[in-house]
């Protein structure tokens, strides 16, 4: 059963190469959070997609990442995590520190020439877990 949903919530910069935004959706005995990714940057593109996240709680655990393969310049995609609550609590207070990993391509101009590739890691604002999102 689902308990909240709360609206996309910026967690980088608006001006950043990599819009994220993110949304936390509340069930009974899990949370699932959804980042939503546009890559700004022109003749670039994003693969293998995905967010890793620091728990702060004990009463919390990652149980699930879903990925995303790849994002094309101008083009949104987004990855979601879920974590499992502790079935005791109701609320559980929690900060979660979360790290936009993925590998990136620059090509020609022309989109045929794939110049340069490299892994990469940017680090979101985090995301809180509080009572107000109950």
């Amino acid at each position: 059963m689902k308990i909240k949903h709360n609206i996309l919530k910026e967690v980088t910069d608006p001006q950043s190469e990599y819009q994220v935004k993110a949304r936390k959706i509340f069930f009974d005995d899990y949370i699932v959070i959804e980042f939503s990714i546009k890559n700004t940057l022109d003749n670039h593109v994003l693969f293998d997609v995905s967010v890793d996240i620091q728990l702060d709680s004990d009463d919390l655990k990652t149980m699930q990442i879903i990925s995303v393969n790849q994002i094309k310049t101008n083009e949104t995609a987004s990855v979601f995590v879920t974590i499992a609550k502790n079935p005791e609590f109701k609320v559980i207070i929690a900060t979660i520190t979360s790290f936009l990993k993925f590998k990136i391509a620059e090509f020609s101009s022309d989109g045929k020439n794939k110049l340069t590739e490299y892994d990469d890691e940017y680090q979101l604002e985090e995301v809180i877990s509080d009572e107000v999102n109950y």
